[in-house]
Order: structure tokens, then C-alpha cells, then sequence
């Protein structure tokens, strides 16, 4: 699946400037599950934890597999190390509801490559509720929500987000502050979605 660069012009988000990098892989449209082959998928990816054990589950697993994929299919330099980040999710690792989604896709991905480094800087310090079921898509919500775990290895100039969907950008733009709050060191904060949700 190709990687597009976002457009600010084309497809503006209160949340993001223009110099904010993102890419996503696919555009997530309104209507729901069955609006779109993307809708599908990354509704099946966002399956809830209460459905692990139903026959639902294997679709969640299968979507992971898909994003993983995709994710392979990046060029990326690997001349200099990155680090990769999981974008945080709505609960906290240590909660029994936590999803660990994209902390699965990441790992997936990035596993055995000597290029990258993966980080878990970011996670919710509270379980709240998820943005698309209603949670709050304010960025010093999300600031205030979100917890800094600090890096376990060398802090490297560049740092990619993997994250699901691009929605308003607040999600992106509150951890790209809390990085660069944290973390001076980081000279540049791209974010990688598998979906732009199209408005």
C-alpha cells in the first residue's frame, strides 16, 4: 500500500501546522465499518479487548498482521538510527483493558531492524475514554493525560509515531510538544498513520 505524505492544503487539521510531517497509507471515510474497505480495517483493528476469545478476535489479529505489512514497505534511510514510538492509547500498559495494538504493529515491524530503535515514551497516565467513542480530542487534555516514560537507550535527532488514524492531529501534536518538551535532543518528530479520516 503506498505511503502519502499529508497535505495541510488539501486536507487541514486544526491541530497541525504545515510543517508537522505526517503519512498515512490509506483515507478512513464517515458512514462506519462499512463504508469503505479502509473502514473495515481499521475498525477491525480498534476491536476491543472484550472481544479477545470471540470469533471477532481473529479479525483484530489479521488487521494488525495487514498494518505490519504495510509498515514494511517503508523507505526509510538506513543510514541514521530513528527511534519509533507507539502513539499512546486511551488506558495504561499496567490496565487490564489496555490495547496493545500498536505497541504489537511497532514490534512487529521494527523487531530485528538495526536502524531502529523502539521506544515506549509515551502511554495514558489514566484510562479515559477513547476519542472515537466520544473522549476528548483537546490537546492539553491529551497533554495532561499522557505520561512520560523517558528513553532506555541513546536519544537519536530523529523520532517516528506510529499510530492508527489521523483524525484532528491532537493526539500527534501532544506527544510531538511532550517529546520535544522532554527531549531537546530530537531534532525531528514524524508521524506514520495506517488512515487519514477524510471529513
Amino acid at each position: 500500500m503506498k505511503l502519502t505524505k499529508y497535505n495541510h492544503s488539501l486536507h487541514s487539521r486544526y491541530y497541525l501546522d504545515e510543517d508537522d510531517e505526517c503519512f498515512y497509507f490509506m483515507e478512513h471515510q464517515p458512514g462506519g465499518y462499512s463504508a469503505s474497505p479502509s473502514n473495515s480495517q481499521i475498525s477491525n483493528l480498534k476491536k476491543p479487548i472484550s472481544a479477545k476469545g470471540s470469533t471477532q478476535w481473529k479479525w483484530k489479529e489479521l488487521a494488525i498482521s495487514q498494518f505490519i505489512q504495510d509498515l514494511k514497505s517503508l523507505e526509510l534511510s538506513s543510514e541514521n538510527v530513528v527511534i519509533v514510538v507507539p502513539g499512546a492509547t486511551s488506558k495504561p500498559r499496567e490496565s487490564s483493558n489496555f490495547d496493545s495494538r500498536i505497541d504489537q504493529v511497532v514490534d512487529g515491524v521494527f523487531e530485528n531492524h538495526k536502524s531502529f530503535q523502539v521506544e515506549y515514551l509515551i502511554e495514558a497516565k489514566n484510562e479515559v475514554i477513547p476519542a472515537n467513542y466520544g473522549g476528548s480530542r483537546k490537546k492539553e487534555d491529551i497533554k495532561k493525560n499522557t505520561k512520560w516514560n523517558g528513553f532506555n537507550g541513546t536519544v537519536y535527532e530523529t523520532v517516528i509515531i506510529i499510530d492508527d488514524v489521523l483524525t484532528t492531529g491532537s493526539h500527534f501534536k501532544a506527544w510531538k510538544e511532550i517529546i520535544k518538551e522532554n527531549a531537546p535532543e530530537v531534532k525531528r518528530i514524524i508521524g506514520i498513520f495506517w488512515a487519514l479520516h477524510v471529513f
